[in-house]
């Protein structure tokens, strides 16, 4: 009995496998970051609010997350290594706050987020203003007393309470200074 190999050892079929195995074998190692951060949304907020910083921490890391200032005029941390922080001693100007992290393998990962303060404003939305329906039927214009606000602000009542009694009417608001009912 005769054996006998017909065709091409390497045939067309075989290259495509060892072509793979050559990649690897002449690839260098890849290694992919272990652990990521996620320091917030930015944010824009009053002098006059709380700031609080919520970070988020994933993938393998035993080590402490630790926030830092990196722009703006100096604030205090209050916690400094824990995920969710409150800031005080800011003013009105911009900030950015970084969050940090030392993974596993080594890498340090951070994330910022910018924190921008404004002013604060006082509204005065004038006096209280009270209506019974029989003296002031269907259709009447009542014309609000509120101050204009600031160029650059948002305009509305919001930020100084502000009271009208409408005996026995559905409301209705319009704009900022007139309430139709």
């Amino acid at each position: 009995m005769k054996f006998e190999i017909k065709g091409n050892l390497f045939s067309q079929s075989l290259w495509p496998l060892l072509f793979v195995l050559i990649l690897f074998a002449l690839t260098p190692s890849l290694y992919a970051q272990n652990c990521s951060l996620n320091a917030g949304v930015n944010q824009t907020i009053c002098a006059d609010q709380a700031l609080s910083l919520v970070g988020i921490k994933a993938g393998l890391s035993p080590n402490t997350t630790i926030w830092s200032q990196v722009l703006g005029t100096p604030a205090s941390i209050s916690s400094p290594n824990a995920l969710t922080t409150n800031i005080t001693g800011f003013g009105v100007g911009s900030y950015r706050f970084r969050l940090s992290l030392t993974c596993q393998d080594g890498v340090t990962v951070f994330d910022d987020v910018d924190i921008t303060v404004i002013p604060a404003i006082s509204v005065n939305a004038g006096p209280d203003i009270t209506k019974c329906k029989q003296a002031a039927p269907v259709g009447t214009v009542v014309t609000l007393a509120a101050q204009p606000v600031s160029p650059g602000q948002t305009a509305g009542l919001l930020g100084s309470e502000k009271k009208l009694y409408i005996c026995g009417s559905i409301v209705k608001y319009y704009g900022i200074n007139k309430i139709i009912f």
